[in-house]
């Protein structure tokens, strides 16, 4: 049980890094994210791809870091879709 709710965390964490946390997102923007390059920019904003680098940091197996990456992505489509951002 506790390591769902760890992978939990870990795609919580990439989720806010990536859309929600309004100091993030300043610092994005003090960093010009606009002018990075494409792949740089999709793996700043995906919340998808940087929890899949946050958790191989995190964990360092691709099997855990693909479920928090998934888990990253579910939470972001349920907060777009319940207008909560």
């Amino acid at each position: 049980m506790t390591d769902v709710i760890e992978l939990l965390g870990v795609g919580a964490l990439g989720y806010l890094l990536a859309e929600a946390a309004e100091p993030v997102q300043r610092l994005k923007a003090i960093a010009r994210i606009e002018r990075w390059p494409a792949w740089a920019q999709t793996l700043a904003n995906c919340p998808l791809c940087l929890t899949f680098w946050v958790g191989m940091a995190y964990y360092r197996d691709p099997v855990m870091a693909s479920a928090a990456s998934v888990a990253a992505e579910a939470i972001s489509r349920w907060m777009h879709k319940n207008n909560t951002l």
